[in-house]
């Protein structure tokens, strides 16, 4: 897999992610500030919820497909029933449980806007299989580019709602049209359309292989609601409406671009599957590449961010900017694992996915159980410390199933933190001194020598790894890489 194929099969779902950013970025600011933090929150925890079932339902046997070395049109057909099914029973098991959950958080309004995101549940799992299909045949950029129209409407759906007075029903609106787009675009242009067929042979292979990854992304989306849901009840809706728009800052960025890099690689890399030590050169050099790009967006943003929210959200929002740095340092965490816990769905082992969101998740309960009540800086930063054993569970399974050095790739984490603690220390404290100034130019001179620090500092530490992006060829994956991070 050359790294001119890569970039050419990453730039459509990196377009798409761009946009994701974009319309998540605007959706978020112009509607939280127009429906206020209270609202925003309530609207949040709903979503929360229904997010949990549509990932369940969604990752049901979409990557199975995307993986399928043979895949026929009753194989899609199956698919198809089984995810619509799923969608269904869900949406059911909803309806009965939102008043539940109201009563459990103390907000009763919390039971009508669970019920009005089912339909979003149904809607986008109409098309998952013919989504699947665009993706197994590498054309990302019909996808993506539907996919930045669904956002695109929804995003204005929902702000034209935020305007008119709807309220926390914006968010509604706007996801809502969001799927509906997708979907109906996704049968305009198909082929064929599935059909019902129900057949247990040929759905136990893909249940076999994604019921790790449904877990996995279960728990992933479960947990991070419990801190939503944690941050409303202990300290109010307005604090829930602060994390979602912190979270939301780290998700829509890092977020987004990580599932792009997730669906080409896993595309990518499931034509190699016979060859586990191209697998391992892939890895490798894709590792390399998103090290060197992430620190210093992630340091950027997480100088920038409280006066980034005072400028566009209010002086009532900085606790929102606050509060990010954890989510933060969890994108941190996770963009160092998703290739590696790629690479191992690729050739079969999908249950170490299962281990560490569940790692995760225990380590989050236990410090939401002991700490969480003190404030909510608690929780964000119970946030990032419970993605470290996720990443720990990761390392060590690739280390031995592609022949790395755990020592160095743990020594490499412990480097690349030390950079950007030290960039974002002297960025911070280059902004300390402009707290007279406007917020727009603390915003300027913070990020700006955030970026350009933590960018230096991380070139020269990491020197061995650009010269491997230009010039390793494969077959010469042993020599200059062996054994990094």
């Amino acid at each position: 897999m050359s790294l001119r194929a890569t970039l050419k099969s990453l730039f459509w779902p990196l377009v798409e992610a761009g946009s994701g950013v974009l319309a998540g970025a605007v959706a978020v600011l112009v509607i939280a500030r127009i429906i206020g933090a209270e609202a925003f929150g309530l609207g949040s925890i709903a979503l929360g919820i229904v997010l949990i079932a549509q990932v369940g339902v969604n990752s049901l046997v979409h990557d199975a497909l995307v993986r399928s070395e043979r895949l026929s049109s009753k194989d899609i057909d199956v698919a198809f029933t089984a995810s619509l099914c799923g969608a269904l029973a869900v949406g059911l098991l909803m309806i009965l449980a939102a008043p539940t959950v109201a009563r459990l958080s103390k907000h009763d309004d919390l039971t009508n806007v669970i019920w009005a995101f089912v339909p979003m549940l149904v809607l986008s799992v109409l098309s998952i299989t013919m989504i699947a299909e665009r993706r197994r045949a590498l054309d990302f950029n019909t996808v993506a580019i539907h996919q930045i129209v669904g956002r695109i409407l929804g995003t204005i759906a929902g702000i034209t709602a935020a305007l008119v007075g709807f309220g926390v029903w914006s968010l509604v609106i706007q996801y809502t049209c969001a799927s509906a787009y997708t979907s109906a675009a996704m049968y305009v242009l198909a082929s064929r359309w599935p059909r019902l067929r129900m057949s247990w042979t040929r759905l136990a292979p893909m249940l076999g292989f994604c019921s790790p990854i449904i877990a996995s992304q279960f728990m992933i989306y479960a947990t991070n609601w419990v801190f939503l849901f944690t941050m409303g009840r202990w300290h109010g809706l307005v604090a829930a409406g602060h994390w979602s728009v912190a979270t939301r800052i780290a998700e829509s960025l890092f977020g987004s671009v990580m599932q792009a890099v997730y669906n080409v690689a896993l595309a990518r890399l499931a034509l190699q599957q016979g060859a586990p030590e191209r697998i391992r050169y892939s890895l490798l050099r894709g590792e390399a590449i998103s090290s060197v790009a992430a620190i210093p967006l992630l340091v950027t943003l997480a100088v920038t961010a409280k006066p980034l929210m005072e400028l566009l959200l209010g002086s009532s929002w900085a606790q929102a900017g606050e509060l990010a740095l954890g989510p933060l340092v969890g994108s941190f965490l996770l963009i160092r694992q998703i290739l590696p816990s790629t690479a191992l769905r690729v050739v079969g082992i999908s249950r170490f996915a299962f281990i560490a969101t569940s790692a995760n998740a225990a380590v989050a309960i236990i410090g939401v159980l002991l700490w969480a009540g003190h404030s909510p800086f608690a929780i964000s930063g119970i946030y990032a410390f419970s993605m470290l054993p996720g990443y720990l569970v990761i390392s060590v399974a690739a280390a031995r199933k592609f022949d790395l050095s755990l020592e160095r790739r743990l020594l490499t984490l412990g480097l690349d933190l030390t950079i950007a603690v030290a960039a974002f220390a002297l960025a911070r404290s280059v902004a300390g001194q402009l707290e007279d100034s406007s917020l727009l130019l603390r915003i300027v001179v913070a990020g700006s020598t955030a970026f350009i620090v933590s960018g230096l500092l991380t070139a020269i530490a990491r020197r061995d790894l650009f010269r491997a992006i230009v010039k390793l060829e494969p077959g010469t994956a042993r020599s200059p890489v062996k054994g990094a991070s």
